[in-house]
């Protein structure tokens, strides 16, 4: 992975609440929605935002290795934290 393509990805999350959309995304690619909340003072992203996020990602070609390990009810995941 280049550095441009490092900082295209950043790009696409810097367009929304960072922290609001990075747990989105992992709640996108793992399955798990629980991923997508956020505790005060932070927000979480609407449905548009939401939207636009995934296309951006999808589009830019985004993946997360194993994304299964991270769904809480995944059982790789329980080993993990284990």
């Amino acid at each position: 992975m280049t550095q441009a393509t490092l900082e295209t990805t950043r790009a696409i999350f810097q367009k929304q609440p960072i922290i609001a959309a990075m747990k989105s995304a992992i709640a996108w690619k793992s399955g798990d929605s629980q991923w997508a909340a956020v505790r005060p003072p932070l927000v979480h992203l609407d449905t548009a935002q939401r939207a636009r996020l995934q296309a951006d990602l999808a589009a830019d070609g985004f993946t997360i290795p194993n994304p299964a390990a991270l769904a809480g009810t995944d059982a790789t995941a329980a080993a993990v934290a284990a």
